[in-house]
């Protein structure tokens, strides 16, 4: 009772009873991040997590995307370019423009389950860089804001095929030893 208390799913009255609360998505997924620890965490597992959670969503984003979600991801683009002309970290932009990316669905629970993959990944560049790699055949696929250009290009196509693959090269790029 006092875990669903503390996720706000429920709340006690005292000398009333206990209720049925307003479900806040937020909590659970600080719950979730509190409950994962990224010094000790697989990393190979939560990349899966990750490619599997980004790669089922693509189909929706493709069908619903607007010309102003377009214009919102190109300034996250424009922002990667500019910092990585100035050989400045990325990290944190290319992890807003996925987060972007989930907002197009409209679904709480898909934002919140990518907050939870994003700020995860966030900490983990920041804590522990040496989990963070760039093992790739081609320098040319190094480049963060080509491969996100390649997702927005594909994205304003809405071409679902272009998107995936384009997607699955970004996230098969550097993460994880």
């Amino acid at each position: 009772m006092k875990s669903l208390e503390a996720v706000g799913i429920v709340h006690k009255k005292q000398g009333k009873g206990v209720f049925i609360g307003s479900f806040k998505s937020n909590l659970i997924a600080k719950n979730i991040m509190f409950g994962l620890d990224k010094y000790s965490v697989d990393l190979k597992e939560l990349m899966e997590v990750r490619r599997a959670f980004e790669m089922s969503i693509l189909k929706p984003i493709v069908d619903k995307i607007t010309d102003k979600d377009i214009k919102d991801l190109q300034l996250f683009v424009n922002e990667m370019r500019a910092r990585e002309e100035k050989s400045l970290p990325l990290v944190r932009i290319d992890l807003k423009f996925h987060s972007r990316m989930h907002k197009i669905l409209k679904n709480d629970i898909i934002e919140r389950l990518g907050m939870i993959l994003v700020e995860f990944f966030k900490e983990l560049s920041l804590d522990r860089p040496d989990t963070i790699i760039k093992s790739v055949s081609h320098p040319e696929e190094m480049i963060m804001t080509k491969r996100h250009q390649r997702i927005l290009d594909a994205l304003e196509e809405r071409n679902l095929e272009k998107v995936t693959v384009a997607m699955k090269r970004h996230l098969i790029v550097g993460y994880v030893k």
